[in-house]
C-alpha cells in the first residue's frame, strides 16, 4: 500500500514536471518569435 502510493506521488511529480518542461519547450520559442514580429 504505502509503495503504491510513493510510486503514485512519484509518477505526478515526474509527469509534472514533464508536462512544465514541454509548456517552456512551446512557450519559449512562440514567446521569441512573437517578439520578432512584433520588433
Amino acid at each position: 500500500m504505502d509503495k503504491k502510493y510513493f510510486y503514485t506521488c512519484v509518477f505526478i511529480v515526474g509527469s509534472q514536471r514533464f508536462v512544465l518542461n514541454l509548456i517552456h519547450d512551446v512557450i519559449r520559442p512562440l514567446v521569441l518569435t512573437s517578439r520578432i514580429s512584433f520588433h
